[in-house]
């Protein structure tokens, strides 16, 4: 069962200025997490 994981202003306001290309980087990293969360203790 995957996480939720919940983004706050702070970074929603941040993800925005970043390039496309961090961005899908950074979204696939977090769904990672988000399935296993206690591979990145």
């Amino acid at each position: 069962m995957p996480y939720k994981i919940l983004p706050t202003k702070e970074f929603e306001k941040d993800f925005r200025k970043i390039d496309a290309f961090m961005q899908d980087r950074i979204k696939k990293k977090i769904a990672e997490v988000a399935e296993n969360p206690t591979r990145y203790k």
